[in-house]
């Protein structure tokens, strides 16, 4: 398998932010992740490290728990930074 797991630095600790990652899009201010079975996040970040031996993707900045953008029955989300 291929997919990557994408981490958020937050206080200088790893925190998970979604597994599976098969698409990391650039889309201006945001980043855009998809995994396999569909479900996509949007975060403001910047990605720090991409290691592809290790399947690992890290985000430079931790997110706020509030949830910015959120389409009903739909599992898009969007999230913004502190």
């Amino acid at each position: 398998m291929c997919e990557s797991t994408a981490y958020i630095l937050r206080n200088d600790e790893e925190e998970l932010f979604m597994d599976y990652v098969q698409l990391l899009e650039n889309m201006g201010n945001e980043v855009r992740i998809v995994n396999i079975f569909g479900e996509e996040k949007r975060i403001e970040a910047r990605t720090k490290t991409l290691s592809l031996v290790d399947h690992k993707i890290l985000f430079n900045t931790g997110v706020s728990p509030r949830k910015v953008n959120e389409a009903s029955g739909s599992t898009q989300r969007s999230f913004t930074l502190l």
